[in-house]
């Protein structure tokens, strides 16, 4: 290789070391060493602009026994990360911050969660308590049918209910600072769009609800089946699905109470004013990339944690499966 050829390797690789790329192709290497089910670049339809968009990576743990290797069958807990992997040696994020009680999290977000009996019972009452949004899932899925007859669907108790689905289990939901209002340094009139905090996290939380909604698709299906009695393709799983959003990055993060700090890791609310994305919307996790391992760490330690609680409240799960079965079916058999 000639000098030549060294020059234009080496004014590649430094400006692919200004972008993102390389930092995300860090992340997905490292999680798929930790058993993660890793997809680059997947595509989601923002209903606000009508257009396709990628995100950077999303991730999915999954997990069929708990932390002492009893099966949760029927039943199996997912855990979707939807990431995005931003680097910038320019701008720093700054994060104005308050303090908070921890325990008026559950009031501020809800962590975003989809079930089997959460989607019966919205599924349910959909057309009776939302009919704006009825129609829209109609244009997207069909023509929407009720599962369950609407007092029954009233009287099931999902599993942020059981305390499964509940922010409070996943310690970075906890642990973080929070913060509602931020900006970048320097001022974000001059950063590019797609580096902006607001931009980044609302794309973020379009991609979670995107995803939210591709797992109730595969309800749909596992519903249809069940009620038209049609063979399975090897054993039924009834789902639980959680969904975090999550930035990675490499750069500076400061948060303020009084005078800058630095920091690795904040929670950040953020405002989605549209008909498209009605509330409550989950927190959006930010955390540096030298606080990645440590991060995802305490995820995978917490969802065993979760599949506990899933084992413990076995008899109800079962009882919640047993209504929606009887009620599509007839009896369990």
């Amino acid at each position: 290789m000639n000098a030549h050829e060294d020059n234009e390797r080496a004014f590649v690789e430094s400006e692919l070391q200004k972008s993102g790329f390389p930092l995300e192709i860090e992340v997905s290497s490292f999680l798929e060493e930790r058993n993660w089910v890793v997809v680059s670049s997947p595509s989601y339809h923002d209903y606000d602009s009508q257009t396709r968009r990628e995100i950077d990576l999303v991730a999915v743990r999954t997990l069929n026994v708990d932390s002492r290797g009893n099966k949760l069958d029927p039943y199996e807990l997912h855990l979707t990360l939807v990431m995005q992997c931003k680097k910038s040696t320019k701008y720093h994020w700054v994060f104005y911050t308050r303090p908070r009680r921890d325990d008026k999290i559950e009031y501020e977000i809800g962590l975003g969660y989809t079930d089997f009996i959460e989607f019966a019972r919205t599924r349910s009452l959909l057309p009776y308590v939302f009919p704006s949004l009825a129609i829209q899932h109609e244009l997207q899925y069909g023509p929407l049918k009720a599962i369950l007859p609407p007092p029954v669907a009233r009287g099931l108790i999902d599993t942020y209910q059981m305390g499964i689905a509940h922010p409070r289990n996943l310690r970075c939901l906890m642990a973080g600072t929070k913060s509602v209002s931020y900006e970048e340094v320097p001022k974000r009139e001059k950063m590019p769009e797609h580096m902006k905090i607001y931009e980044v996290a609302t794309g973020l939380l379009k991609a979670t609800i995107s995803e939210a909604l591709l797992s109730r698709r595969m309800m749909t299906l596992l519903f249809e089946n069940i009620s038209k009695r049609l063979p399975q393709q090897g054993e039924l799983k009834w789902p639980i699905n959680l969904f975090l959003p999550l930035v990675v990055f490499d750069g500076k993060i400061w948060k303020w109470v009084k005078k800058a700090e630095r920091t690795d890791e904040v929670l950040l609310q953020v405002t989605l004013p549209s008909p498209n994305y009605p509330p409550p919307h989950p927190l959006v996790c930010i955390v540096g990339k030298e606080r990645l391992f440590g991060f995802v760490t305490e995820i995978e330690e917490d969802l065993l944690k979760i599949a506990d609680l899933v084992n413990s409240n076995l008899a109800s799960l079962n009882q919640q499966r047993a209504i929606i079965e009887e009620s599509i079916t007839g009896p369990m058999r």
